[in-house]
């Protein structure tokens, strides 16, 4: 049986063309370089320490703990283990040195930008619509967060493998098992095992046409359930087969683990049909404008354990930033998805084809939009694109000129709002850097084997993971002496202590904390 996917081999750019399309692609890697390259100094945070204590408390040895370290995903049990082989000769060249972390994720981030760009390319027949998205896709603010926090590290690895994959499996070739495939399937693993959310591979296959679409195609396809579209739709299923079958194979082998944490009350406080309806209105907005994503979620969850409306109401009252752009985002869209060229409605459906998975946790964040985000850029290329040659017909020689300046406007706009949100990012990591130093200078003067019980370290800036539950490792990591436990407050447990809280400057012992009976 004969296979259509991709098996004719479109028209080749020309030479100038390509020529064309690489400078674009160095200056856009320049300008994200000039935008996050003062970062790559600033200090670890957060889950960073985690990650790193096991490195240090083995000496950098390489042991099935290591294998796992920093590897626990957000449902318990379920592992990342690509994370912590690649951390392993990271941990070798840069140490606790941030600056080589912050290169490693700033180096897969880039290439995140050119396979975007090779994707755009691989879906709509655009040189310029490819690099609109490679443009917007660099310089994006929601991520700063995947980007500059180590801990992110693996929303942009697993992006970069299953880019590749898709690439690989969607290449021009005369053979269905070519070398394409077998590279695909290798990526396609690799990207799995470095974050639960690449299941969605085989989904995000059909979404790549068998040949490159052209911008002047009409937005109206056949029928969505016409009969022509459901025996393509089968075709492309049973063509990707061995793709589906590897995450029936992941799926299967975290079956138990996957329903424990469905149902563990502590992982999943919020239904699922309202959870999935937030997260995913979360990912529309975030994908155009900036939001606090933080403080949209406490909102959140402030709602669902009162079950009052009074608290949404009073937020988006005193914010009507948000009120805006909740409905400018619904509006756009709704267009899109009516009105958008052929391309463009693809790579919107990527969008929360992509960040399925991430629709079903508690909990959000802008790591878990960093693969959708793909789509988000390329969406925006390909509607700009398409509205060159129509700018053109109407307003003639000035016409042209619209198209790239809408252009130049979206990426300033993203230009300035990710400075925001790094600059927070800095703050985050200058603050984590004082609150170590402070605690080593404060566990340097306690009684030999005491323990110190920690309260009142700041969760975040405006979103910027400051402490959670890291306090601890960050002192074995960084701290001088080993005699002294570092713990979190914990109401519920440990023995008679001193209880020491910070204060924005210092640690200052307050009261003398004794155990529950």
């Amino acid at each position: 049986m004969s296979y259509s996917a991709h098996n004719q081999i479109p028209p080749t750019p020309s030479r100038s063309a390509n020529g064309r399309f690489l400078v674009g692609l160095l200056l856009i890697s320049c300008l994200a370089l000039l935008l996050y390259g003062p970062r790559l100094n600033d200090f670890f945070t957060s889950d960073d320490f985690d990650f790193l204590a096991v490195w240090v408390s083995h000496d950098g040895a390489f042991s099935a703990e290591v294998w796992f370290a920093g590897a626990v995903a957000y449902w318990p049990g379920v592992a990342r283990p690509l994370i912590g082989l690649t951390g392993w000769p990271l941990y070798h060249m840069a140490g606790t040195d941030p600056f080589g972390w912050h290169l490693v994720s700033l180096m897969l981030h880039l290439a995140v930008v050119w396979l975007t760009a090779f994707l755009v390319r691989r879906i709509v027949r655009s040189t310029g619509a490819a690099l609109v998205a490679a443009a917007i896709f660099a310089v994006h603010f929601i991520h700063a967060e995947p980007v500059v926090w180590i801990s992110g590290r693996s929303a942009v690895l697993m992006a970069a493998l299953l880019l590749g994959a898709i690439l690989a499996e969607t290449a021009p070739r005369s053979r269905r098992w070519g070398a394409g495939r077998f590279i695909g399937l290798i990526l396609g693993a690799g990207a799995i095992l470095t974050h639960e959310a690449a299941v969605m591979l085989p989904c995000l296959l059909l979404l790549i046409p068998d040949r490159p679409i052209e911008l002047e195609s009409p937005a109206r396809g056949p029928r969505l359930l016409s009969a022509a579209t459901m025996r393509d739709l089968g075709r492309r299923i049973r063509g990707h087969w061995p793709y589906w079958a590897m995450v029936l194979v992941f799926a299967a082998s975290h079956l138990a683990t996957t329903a424990t944490a469905l149902s563990a009350e502590n992982i999943y406080r919020i239904q699922l049909g309202p959870n999935v309806v937030k997260n995913a209105g979360f990912a529309a907005v975030a994908n155009l404008f900036p939001l606090d994503f933080r403080a949209l979620l406490d909102v959140w969850n402030q709602w669902s354990r009162t079950g009052t409306i009074n608290g949404v109401s009073t937020y988006l009252l005193a914010h009507l930033g948000v009120i805006i752009a909740l409905i400018a985002a619904a509006i756009f869209w709704l267009v899109l998805f009516l009105a958008g060229n052929a391309a463009a409605r693809r790579l919107g459906l990527w969008v929360f084809v992509a960040g399925f998975p991430g629709f079903l946790l508690p909990g959000t964040g802008e790591r878990l939009l960093y693969l959708g985000s793909v789509g988000g850029a390329g969406a925006l290329g390909a509607i700009v694109a398409g509205w060159h040659g129509v700018f053109a017909d109407v307003f003639g020689r000035r016409g042209r000129m619209i198209a790239p300046l809408l252009v130049v406007i979206v990426v300033l706009l993203h230009t300035v709002w990710l400075r925001e949100r790094l600059r927070d990012w800095e703050a985050a990591a200058i603050l984590s850097r004082k609150i170590v130093a402070a605690l080593d200078e404060t566990a340097g003067s306690a009684d030999p084997q005491s323990t110190l019980r920690i309260a009142g370290l700041p969760d975040n800036i405006n979103g910027a993971w400051v402490f959670r539950t890291s306090i601890d490792d960050a002192y074995r990591v960084f701290g001088s002496r080993r005699d002294i436990t570092i713990i979190d407050y914990d109401a519920e447990s440990g023995p008679s202590t001193s209880l020491y809280c910070w204060d924005g400057r210092q640690f200052i012992r307050q009261v003398t904390y004794r155990s529950r009976e």
